[in-house]
């Protein structure tokens, strides 16, 4: 009767539960052995009868291809015979066989075995469902039963393997036994010489003498050996020789023979299993232990005695479960799980700890306990493994610290180009106020009332433009024009004025290496940075102390390069400048190169000097790092590209010429009114004829209706519509006699190319003056 069969009222899920449980226990406690077996061949369940059989628990085999159980694994060829029952069985086909397994109390059991597909109420393949029924018995009664007509030939051919030799080792007869297990048919063998199972005359003679002398006097010897089969396969055999009890003293003997290749070659696999186990334990870069169940320390590997500094010897008597170190540590209660000695499989338990190691040398290590059972569930050996992750923590550390600069760097890069851009508009300001300046000043009597308050105007916008430029060196946006220099000269040049800006009370001290290798960089801008860190050190030692500036030849390899990402291997010229003043806090340290960023009071710094700084070595293309501590002073080191080329001899600065006049025509574009304004009366007054445009449009169309001659244009270089670089080449197609001189407070993507100044392009920089405009135009004019 089906669950759909049931009188009305029974299918309720009180019932249905009752007869799940009714099934269930006649499954569990069935006399024949079952389970259920997945589609693809894994053991969903087995009865109690079936793990009696072997001697193991259900949980034991759940999950385990059926094959590879214990009731399978003893015999390669019942398990690929099981295998075919199993996809038989899950097309839907009845599969019955005999097999053999060895059962848990020793004895060898005879079963037949049984598959077959379980369905759903749908009829779709489900799992299936294995029985088998014990006929030991029946087949050993059945052999009793074949009489006792023919008990001695059969006892012969039941052998595991018989052979009878005459006393001359010559084969005379043997079962079909030895037939298979050698290969050969009888005839092949009876009447030939046991040397035929030998592959060498050594071996065949060592069984001779340990064997048949013996037989004489003992009457049953065995010995190990090896056969080879007819297909050369070596075979592993033990053979048990007997004298035959005849009246006839040359009948010979019998020699049993028993395979044993299985057992050697197990034995062979356990000891290379020890062998593999030996050398990972000795090989293995982690610190390996191997601990007994009551704590005792068994083995250790090299690295362990590496990593903990200590030889084995010195742990004889280390117990892993008494040691206070771990105590105090804490770690304890997970070292009592694994020796606690539960049924299931203990979990891997990791901690993280530091240890003091060898010379007080910090470690940080990982560690996983591993609790290994035997067959039958107990608790064999627990191995401990160290991972040393010192290295991964120093890398992630490093990492962070490398995020850490990336943001900053993207940040100094935004506001970089934010200072860019004020410092252009503000110098176009700049030019418009200083130039007026100095044309107001110029008409005025010097007794003028006004004179005083004229030149407070000009000292105020040279103090903006230093501001400006200052900037512009932050974003690396400011026209340079770079020399191969040697910086020993540069540092000799501005000795003298640095002991007067430090003071008496700072030992100025220099170590010049020499020779020393030449560097490509803007002599103007390496002496502001040699000013600006000589001034932010005088500040830190206010009651004195010692600056000292280095140089040196570098090479940065790889491996210092991954950690400072602003360097690039190669070859270097160090600039170093040191201090013994108060040195600088860690917060201090992450943002000393912010712009506007000081720890000065209100009014005495504007931020800008170490960012500008900054701005001047990465244009340089070159890399500037900072160690400080608090109360251990500061230390700026800077590495600027090595070139090949001789060092250009450093000049003072040239004395102040009188205004150079012209009288050629000069055509001005300025997209900025103020400035064009100025501009236009600072030309005049100089002598040029003037002719003006706001646009580059403006300018073409004046250049192609001037018939005259126009000998210079002086040209802004950022302008709306079209740039002055573009302008510049169109005109001169026009006026091919005529010169270009740009101008621009700022001048990225058009006349500087990564800082550096394009040859052959004349630049004046805003705000300029009424002689540098005029040095400039008669330089351009006439070169």
């Amino acid at each position: 009767m089906t669950l759909s069969q049931l009188p009305p009222g029974r299918t309720d899920p009180e019932s249905q539960a009752r007869i799940s449980e009714i099934f269930k226990a006649i499954y569990e406690q069935s006399s024949h052995p079952g389970g259920i077996i997945s589609l693809d061949g894994a053991v969903l369940n087995a009865n109690r009868a079936a793990c009696a059989v072997v001697g193991v628990e259900p949980s034991q085999v759940v999950g385990v291809p059926f094959w590879e159980t214990p009731w399978w694994a003893h015999s390669a060829e019942e398990q690929e015979k099981l295998r075919t029952g199993i996809r038989k069985a899950a097309s839907g086909e009845f599969v019955q066989f005999e097999t053999t397994l060895p059962a848990a109390d020793g004895t060898t059991r005879v079963m037949d075995f049984a598959l077959r597909l379980a369905r759903d109420s749908s009829g779709q393949p489900l799992c299936l469902i294995a029985e088998a029924r014990d006929i030991t018995e029946t087949r050993r009664a059945q052999e009793e039963r074949r009489g006792s007509e023919s008990m001695m030939r059969s006892v012969f051919r039941a052998t595991p393997i018989g052979i009878t030799f005459n006393v001359n080792r010559v084969i005379l007869s043997v079962n079909d036994s030895m037939c298979e297990l050698m290969g050969y048919r009888e005839p092949e063998m009876v009447g030939r010489s046991a040397r035929m199972f030998y592959d060498s005359q050594e071996e065949f003679d060592r069984v001779g003498r340990e064997m048949y002398p013996e037989l004489a006097r003992r009457g049953k010897v065995s010995v190990e050996t090896r056969f080879v089969r007819s297909d050369g396969t070596p075979l592993f055999v033990i053979l048990t020789g007997a004298l035959l009890k005849s009246e006839d003293p040359s009948a010979g003997f019998v020699v049993t023979v028993q395979d044993i290749t299985t057992r050697v070659r197990a034995e062979e696999a356990v000891r290379e299993g020890e062998k593999r186990f030996r050398a990972i334990l000795e090989q293995s870069p982690f610190s390996i232990q191997v601990f007994s169940p009551a704590g005792d320390l068994l083995e250790m590997n090299a690295a362990c005695e590496e990593l903990w500094g200590i030889r084995k010897e010195s742990l004889t008597d280390y117990n892993l479960l008494r040691d206070p170190e771990l105590e105090s540590h804490g770690l304890m209660p997970f070292i009592r799980k694994a020796f606690a000695g539960e049924r299931v499989t203990l979990p891997v338990v990791e901690y993280n700890a530091a240890a003091v190691v060898g010379r007080g040398t910090q470690k940080v290590v990982q560690a996983i306990l591993y609790p290994v059972r035997d067959t039958g569930g107990a608790l064999r050996e627990v191995i401990l493994v160290h991972v040393d992750r010192t290295e991964r923590t120093r890398a992630e550390a490093e990492s962070h610290r490398l995020q850490e600069q990336l943001q900053q760097a993207m940040k100094m890069e935004a506001v970089g180009r934010l200072a860019g851009g004020i410092a252009h508009d503000f110098n176009n300001l700049l030019t418009a106020i200083a130039g007026n300046t100095e044309l107001a000043a110029a008409g005025l009597d010097p007794a003028h009332p006004v004179r005083p308050h004229l030149d407070e105007i000009s000292r105020a916008a040279d103090s903006a433009a230093a501001l400006t430029r200052q900037l512009l060196a932050f974003s690396r946006r400011q026209i340079i024009e770079p020399r191969v220099i040697n910086l020993n000269d540069l540092v000799g040049h501005l000795r003298m004025m640095l002991a007067r800006l430090l003071g008496e009370d700072v030992d100025l001290q220099t170590s010049l290496a020499e020779p020393l290798d030449s560097v490509k960089v803007d002599p103007g801008q390496f002496e502001q940075v040699l000013v600006n860190l000589a001034v932010n050190a005088r500040d830190a030692m206010p009651d004195g102390g010692r600056l000292v500036i280095e140089t040196a030849n570098r090479e940065l390899d790889g491996e210092y390069c991954a950690g400072h990402p602003q360097a690039q291997p190669g070859r270097y010229v160090l600039l170093a400048v040191s201090d013994t003043g108060h040195g600088m806090s860690e917060e201090v340290k992450r943002r000393v190169f912010e712009p506007f960023f000081t720890t000065k009071p209100m009014g005495r710094g504007t931020g800008l000097g170490l960012a500008t700084i900054f701005g001047i070595v990465k244009q340089a293309s070159g890399a500037i790092e900072l160690y400080s501590e608090v109360g251990l002073g500061t230390s700026f080191k800077i590495y600027l590209p090595r070139v090949e080329a001789a060092p250009e001899r450093l000049a003072g600065h040239a004395p102040l010429r009188e205004v150079a006049h012209g009288t050629e025509t000069v055509l001005l574009v300025e997209d900025n009114q103020s400035v064009r304004a100025l501009a236009r009366t600072l030309l005049s007054r100089l002598g040029y004829t003037v002719c003006e445009a706001s646009n580059g449009r403006e300018a073409i169309e004046l250049a192609q209706g001037r018939r005259g001659r126009i000998d210079l244009l002086l040209t802004d270089v950022v302008m709306p519509g079209m740039n002055g670089r573009e302008m510049a080449e169109r005109l001169v197609a026009l006026h091919p006699e005529m010169k270009v001189l740009f101008t621009s407070g700022y001048t990225e993507n058009v006349i500087v190319h990564h800082g550096v100044l394009e040859e052959n392009l004349n630049f004046i920089g805003k705000p300029y003056t009424m002689q540098a405009l005029s040095e400039k135009i008669r330089a351009v004019l006439r070169p």
